[in-house]
Formats: structure tokens, C-alpha cells, sequence
């Protein structure tokens, strides 16, 4: 019993560890950064991933099928399994990013880029980024949504990850 609980505690203090250097990353990227710079913060998917999953479950894992709240590391990066009932959960599902097969660190380039010019022309974005213009144009369209729909009490760009 002890034994569990120690170690229950030394992953909710790793856990507490991730979340500061998480905060710390998001905080680093001072407003208009280049997409050079941003990704010197988020270099790959992983980074984004660890993103994602830090901003999902900061409170603590919930399983969305039984409710239980202890888990295992899930066989994709970032993702959970339930202990109870083996539910698994990728760390994009019901988040902005979920289904999306495109480069994340551009989406989530864009969705910091979307926040801070909403109205920048997004061909001209797109190019900037290398990304096809029907794709932006698509990932646009969830951010203006989830925007209209978290208008009032949305803190910052991060906030528009979650459903």
C-alpha cells in the first residue's frame, strides 16, 4: 500500500515537473514570434504533443468512457490507457487537433498565429509556412469556431487547444 502510494506520488510530482516546463515553454514566446522561433520552442511533434497533453489533462486524467483517473502510458506518444477498462486516448483526441494529419507544429503555429492577427491574409500565411492553402483555410475555419465559441474568458492562444 505505501509502496503504491510512493509511487503514485512520484508520478504526480513528475507530473507537476512537466507542467512548470510546459508553462515556462508557452510563456517563452513573446507575441508576433517568427515561425523560426517558435520553432526553436516546439521543434518537432513530440513538443507539440507534450503540449497538447500537458494543457488536456492538467487537472488529471478522467477517462472518457468509465471515469476512472489512474492510467498507464499509452502506446503512442503522449497518449493514456485506462486502468479499469483500457480505454485508450490519444493525446489530439477531442482537441482542435484531433484528425488532422498535417505537420502539427505548423497548426500549432497557425493557431498562435490566428490569435494574434486574425485578420492576416492567409495565402499569404500559408506561403510563409509552406503549407497548402485549402488546409489553413480548413484549420481557419475550427479556430474561428472554437474562438466564437470561448469568447468570453479565453486567457490566451493555448486555451483554444481543448473542445
Amino acid at each position: 500500500e505505501i509502496n503504491f502510494l510512493n509511487e503514485e506520488l512520484k508520478k504526480d510530482i513528475a507530473q507537476l515537473k512537466d507542467n512548470l516546463v510546459w508553462v515556462k515553454k508557452t510563456n517563452l514566446l513573446k507575441p508576433n514570434a517568427s515561425f523560426e522561433e517558435f520553432k526553436e520552442v516546439f521543434p518537432d511533434d513530440n513538443a507539440v504533443l507534450g503540449l497538447i497533453s500537458q494543457i488536456k489533462w492538467k487537472e488529471k486524467f478522467r477517462c472518457r468512457k468509465c471515469g476512472y483517473n489512474r492510467y498507464y502510458e499509452g502506446t503512442e506518444p503522449f497518449s493514456r490507457q485506462c486502468r479499469s477498462c483500457n480505454y485508450r486516448e490519444s493525446a489530439t483526441a477531442n482537441t482542435i487537433f484531433e484528425n488532422t494529419r498535417t505537420d502539427r507544429v505548423k497548426l500549432l503555429f497557425a493557431l498562435y498565429h490566428f490569435y494574434q492577427f486574425p485578420s492576416y491574409p492567409l495565402k499569404q500565411f500559408a506561403e510563409n509556412i509552406e503549407m497548402r492553402y485549402a488546409t489553413l483555410l480548413d484549420f481557419n475555419k475550427k479556430f474561428k469556431e472554437k474562438l466564437s465559441d470561448l469568447k468570453e474568458g479565453l486567457k490566451g492562444w493555448t486555451d483554444l487547444i481543448l473542445p
